[in-house]
């Protein structure tokens, strides 16, 4: 797998800012590990601006002539506001649960989270609302060029679902699963097509 680093972290809360610390311990002998701080200066700082932060950093630590990091915006995927954003959380624990009912309950609280209408649009999918489905995914389109690579295939692999084109459903899902080798979720959404 090639894998050279293995990443380790915490992050700590102090009244309403968040502190992410982390480490890229190398897996091979003679390299010095890389210490990462990114530190919050406001509320809801985590989601507006240091989980991009923390990604660059990272980036940096492991290719550090690299150029910039290939990171695409967290908050246009989860917002910047953290209400919304643990609407969704309850909403994606329930939808891992394949309970439709209270994940689509949850995941409505927080409808213009991008990640919100791509978890319904597979809620209604397999519900038989087709058309809500299709309604989901022409409203994430706009944006999927913003969207981080692992998202826009998943999205790519819905819509060409919902028009029955499942050898372009295929391809989306064999490049992620060659980038995901170890998501169940991923196999099976495979295995389905």
């Amino acid at each position: 797998f090639n894998i050279v680093y293995q990443l380790k972290g915490k992050i700590s809360k102090q009244g309403n800012v968040f502190t992410i610390d982390a480490d890229l311990v190398p897996l091979e002998p003679g390299e010095q590990p890389v210490s990462i701080t990114a530190s919050g200066s406001e509320l809801d700082s985590l989601l507006k601006s240091q989980m991009n932060l923390m990604a660059r950093r990272v980036y940096a630590g492991v290719v550090p002539d690299g150029g910039r990091a290939p990171v695409k915006s967290s908050q246009r995927v989860f917002g910047s506001d953290w209400s919304k954003f643990l609407e969704f959380y309850k909403g994606y624990q329930y939808y891992k649960k394949m309970e439709n009912g209270m994940a689509e309950f949850h995941l409505l609280k927080a409808p213009e989270l991008l990640i919100s209408k791509y978890h319904l649009a597979h809620i209604y999918f397999f519900d038989g609302r087709r058309k809500k489905a299709m309604k989901m995914v022409a409203e994430i389109a706009p944006f999927l060029d913003k969207l981080p690579r692992p998202l826009q295939l998943k999205v790519k692999a819905i819509k060409a679902r919902l028009h029955f084109q499942v050898k372009a459903e295929i391809k989306c899902l064999e490049e992620l699963k060659n980038e995901f080798l170890f998501s169940k979720e991923i196999f099976h959404q495979l295995g389905e097509a």
